[in-house]
């Protein structure tokens, strides 16, 4: 997987250990989630369930799920992409000249507190096809009966996190999905006027879920390559040596540094 983030978002998921898993309601997209109700609605009347009974209660469900604002504030996510050479990503998410880091995708992630949880341990792919949201949203309606109502409530909000408009098709993204139970507290960071809620991911065992660190102890995300966003030219080389002296100090100089060698001019 490969995330984009600024100068002080790589500093802190090395110095931290984490990753952190950013509210849904503070994203990029004003649509979040809200859009993937809405086509879950649209799955729901192509649904060929001969049940009118089943389909009752999941029309119930994602009619609950969408008017319960807790559950999409309660709504986090990691982003990251497929490629590090996207150029929206770069201006997007890593103010151009930032960074993009190199993540092991067969390493799993959980919430650092108890009183989170992760829809799933791996990372699941956006999918902005209406057909595949249609075939996703349905393969999990026949789910849904099966589960606890808080349960099912929870895996439709998840899933309308990773179903997004078309128009953002470019930025190919695979997200980690976590949620926080309403009597847990997240932290919060400052970006520019806006105060952001986040919760912090650590490593984990993929079989049991559980943190992969003691108390005093936290294991280091697996970052396996770090690349240098444009503009090439001096720009990059005091960029490239700056964190390669960064890393040297924080006993990570064996991470390699790459220069995503993109030919973009900044203004």
């Amino acid at each position: 997987m490969y995330h984009y983030t600024d100068a002080a978002g790589m500093s802190g998921i090395l110095q931290s250990n984490q990753l952190w898993a950013t509210s849904a309601t503070a994203l990029n997209d004003s649509s979040e989630v809200k859009h993937g109700f809405e086509v879950c609605r649209v799955a729901l009347q192509m649904w060929d369930e001969p049940d009118p009974l089943i389909r009752a209660v999941v029309g119930h469900l994602i009619d609950q799920a969408s008017a319960t604002q807790d559950l999409v504030d309660n709504t986090y996510i990691v982003s990251a992409s497929s490629s590090s050479y996207l150029m929206n990503q770069w201006t997007g998410y890593a103010q151009s000249s930032g960074y993009c880091l190199t993540i092991r995708a067969d390493v799993a992630f959980a919430p650092a507190g108890s009183e989170g949880r992760l829809a799933s341990s791996e990372w699941v792919r956006v999918l902005y096809d209406s057909r595949s949201q249609h075939r996703m949203a349905q393969r999990l309606f026949g789910q849904l009966p099966g589960l606890a109502s808080k349960d099912a409530l929870r895996a439709i909000t998840s899933l309308a996190a990773v179903l997004k408009h078309h128009a953002f098709a470019a930025e190919d993204e695979w997200r980690l999905i976590a949620s926080l139970e309403s009597r847990g507290h997240p932290n919060f960071r400052i970006r520019g006027n806006q105060i952001v809620p986040y919760v912090e991911l650590r490593p984990a065992a993929r079989e049991t879920g559980e943190a992969l660190f003691p108390s005093d102890e936290v294991a280091p995300v697996p970052v396996d390559q770090i690349t240098v966003g444009p503009p090439t030219g001096m720009s990059a080389e005091r960029r490239m040596n700056g964190l390669r002296r960064y890393l040297a100090a924080r006993g990570l100089g064996t991470i390699p540094i790459e220069n995503s060698e993109i030919p973009y001019v900044s203004d």
